[in-house]
Parts: C-alpha cells; structure tokens; sequence
C-alpha cells in the first residue's frame, strides 16, 4: 500500500502544475509565434529581388527583411494577446532601377491558427 501515497504525491504534483500554468497565462496571455512567408513577383510572375519588407502592429515595426534573388521572404512576430493578430506590412523597392522600379505596397495581414502564413504578392511597376 506504500504506492498509493506516492500515486496521490504524483497526482497532486501534476494538479499544481497545471494550475500554475493557468494562472500564467491568465496574468500574461500565451505567447504564440508567428512566421510569415512571402514570395514577392513581378506582374509577369518573375520573381523580385531587393525589396524591403516591414510588419508592423498598432505603429511598431516587429521586424524587417528582404526578398532575395527568389523573391522569397520571412517575417517574424510574437504575439502576447491573441486579440490583436492584425498586422500591416510594407514592401518597398530599396534597390532602384537595378531590375526595375515598383510602387510602395501596403497590405493588412492576420495570423491565423496555423502559426505559419503564405503570402503571393504582386508588385506594380512604377509608370514613367
């Protein structure tokens, strides 16, 4: 019968921690991490290199990154209150007239369930 206190010990354990955890993430909300994936091409579907890429939340930019010679991109944001998953994202041509010039593009974007989000976006060229 020695098992018995050990099995209510180890039952009791697990009861408090799950409760701690709850209480965690009532008082902080759950951390979620978010990836956003972006091929960025041209109105003839080649890609585009050189592009600047911004996601911003309520006025903060989270973070920032560039298209490579693929046109592909990834953007990171953590979120700590599963209210707020809208995002605005800037894309800007920072390279110049090195493989043509594009119009700034702004786009609102949410984080779903999936945690991982895939994006096409098709840039417009500047008109001379």
């Amino acid at each position: 019968m020695k098992f018995i206190p050990g099995l209510v010990k180890k039952l009791l354990k697990m009861v408090l921690a799950g409760a701690f955890t709850f209480v965690v993430a009532a008082c902080y909300g759950i951390v979620i991490d978010y990836r956003f994936l972006f091929h960025v091409q041209d109105p003839g579907e080649q890609p585009i290199q050189g592009l600047k890429l911004e996601l911003i939340q309520s006025g903060e930019t989270l973070d920032i990154s560039q298209t490579d010679v693929d046109g592909n991109a990834e953007l990171f944001a953590t979120e700590y209150d599963t209210d707020s998953n809208e995002y605005n994202v800037t894309i800007t041509d920072i390279d110049g007239t090195e493989n043509g010039e594009f119009q700034r593009k702004e786009m609102i974007i949410t984080s779903g369930d999936d945690y991982e989000e895939e994006y096409t976006v098709t840039m417009d060229p500047v008109l001379e």
